[in-house]
């Protein structure tokens, strides 16, 4: 009959991520006979997959490179954890001298009770070998969905991070979970590894417009000890200097979204020259990884449609020095269009040529209440102004009127128009 046997390795400590282990058979011995075997090298093999998961008890691992840390997922598909009882303890000691343990979160969406219907789950990270350590960073309610939001490393002369995770009857729904790169991490000394731009919009500038993002630039370093600056950056407006007013810079830390709350530096524009130096006032102290910040310009009152609005780098100085620009003049560019839209306030819009005007909604949508005050159209000198309706539709008992001059005065009233009226 069919005899079975198996072959079974236990992968050692040093194996790394995307090894492999494979065997074949060569023969067998049988009662002193020796037999060749001809088909003993079947297909497939078994990846190394350097995964810990968490677990109750209190585990303790060598690091010896880079691993994954991930919650040890439910027994049902439409859960990603199960609610299982008391602490789970995973301690990660490095196995190289001079570095320490580093958990580095790729995902971290946590189930945790707000209410007196039940107890908040646990999430924390030591510095240390046990549950005695110094807390270098918990979960309350507030960052259950975000995690530290940046790497964690030990301090301790041991380089160990223990993390207690307790679910506290806090059932994880389907995706929640976690999951962490931890790593061996020797400390070093901060550089900058790359610098690059990249088209930051696409969208028409219009007259008038402020804080017009260009171009974004991200900026990545590798290193935590002495941390370098960012104190220069000089801007080439490739042509658009005489349509904008100021260049601002704004810094966004490690989002990559666009805002205005931090402000590094805004200068006149010198129209007489395309490379624009701008110097902060406060040197920008980097973090590691990457930081973004943004090249924004405010615009004059009146240009003509369809010209180029664009920039690019020239120079970066980063602790009195100028690191070499990976990508300095990225693919896209804005287009000017002569629009309006209306602001309400007491606007003053200067018209050299033809301009659309809108509702504050612009062409396809319906205004809203802020659309209430004046705006003032001045014509360059030498020219005259003249208003053509293309489409105009008003709510009830909301009026658009038109003055000359430059006030609301009744005497110099033109037209007091409502409901809807084309051409």
């Amino acid at each position: 009959g069919d005899n079975y046997f198996m072959l079974v390795y236990k992968a050692g400590e040093e194996a790394e991520n995307g090894q492999t282990l494979d065997a074949s058979l060569v023969s067998i011995t049988s009662e002193g006979k020796e037999t060749t075997v001809v088909s003993g090298n079947p297909s497939g093999n078994i990846s190394i997959d350097n995964v810990y998961y968490s677990h109750n008890a209190h585990a303790t691992y060598t690091l010896r490179g880079s691993w994954l840390f991930r919650n040890t997922p439910s027994v049902y598909s439409y859960y990603g954890y199960d609610n299982t009882e008391g602490n789970q303890i995973s301690t990660f000691i490095p196995f190289k001298e001079n570095t320490v343990a580093e958990l580095d979160f790729t995902k971290f969406d946590i189930m945790s009770s707000n209410s007196s219907y039940g107890s908040p789950a646990v999430f924390k990270i030591l510095d240390g070998k046990d549950t005695s350590s110094p807390v270098l960073w918990q979960m309350d309610y507030n960052n259950r969905k975000t995690g530290p939001g940046k790497a964690i490393r030990a301090t301790n002369p041991d380089g160990a991070l223990t993390i207690v995770f307790n679910t506290n009857g806090n059932r994880g729904g389907m995706g929640q979970g976690f999951e962490a790169k931890v790593s061996e991490y020797m400390p070093r000394p901060m550089n900058v590894t790359s610098i690059e731009a990249f088209q930051a919009s696409t969208e028409a500038v219009l007259p008038g417009a402020r804080d017009q993002a260009v171009i974004g630039i991200r900026i990545s370093t590798d290193g935590d000890k002495d941390p370098v600056s960012l104190q220069k950056i000089n801007i080439d407006m490739k042509g658009a200097q005489d349509m904008a007013e100021r260049i601002k810079i704004f810094y966004t830390g490690v989002s990559d979204e666009f805002t205005t709350g931090n402000i590094l530096a805004s200068v006149s524009v010198n129209k007489q020259q395309a490379i624009q130096e701008i110097t902060f006032s406060t040197p920008c102290l980097l973090p590691e990884k990457d930081s973004y910040f943004w090249i924004a310009y405010d615009m004059a009152t009146s240009f003509a449609s369809d010209r180029i609005v664009d920039a690019a780098l020239s120079a970066v100085t980063i602790d009195d020095r100028e690191p070499e620009i990976d990508m300095a003049d990225p693919d896209g560019e804005r287009l000017t269009k002569n629009i309006y839209y209306f602001k309400g306030g007491n606007d003053v819009v200067t018209v050299d040529s033809s301009l659309m005007f809108y509702d504050n909604m612009g062409p396809d949508g319906k205004y809203t209440k802020e659309a209430t005050g004046a705006v003032t159209f001045k014509p360059a000198e030498g020219k005259i102004l003249r208003f053509v309706f293309k489409n105009f539709y008003t709510r009830y008992n909301d009026y658009f009127y038109v003055y000359s001059g430059c006030a609301v005065d009744e005497t110099q009233q033109l037209a007091r128009l409502s409901s809807m009226q084309e051409n």
